[in-house]
């Protein structure tokens, strides 16, 4: 009986079972206007806590913000 029950609520739910893996989205590139406007923002704010308390800047702020300014005059 419990065979039967576990086939009928089977037959009864067509919606199939979603995949266990999960769909990764590849990054696009920036246009230009988005990188500029990027790059003012993180000028703009305080997201390495150099004006804070925190001590040690953030390094990987500066790498990139570098590359990407020297990316820009090119």
């Amino acid at each position: 009986m419990a065979e039967r029950l576990s086939a009928t609520s089977a037959e009864e739910s067509p919606e199939p079972q979603p995949s266990r893996c999960r769909r990764r989205y590849k990054a696009t590139n920036m246009a230009f206007e988005e990188m500029v406007k990027m790059v003012s923002i993180l000028r703009r704010e305080d997201y390495d806590a150099k004006k804070g308390p925190y001590t040690q800047p953030n390094m990987q702020k500066d790498k990139i913000m570098s590359s990407v300014v020297t990316a820009l005059e090119k």
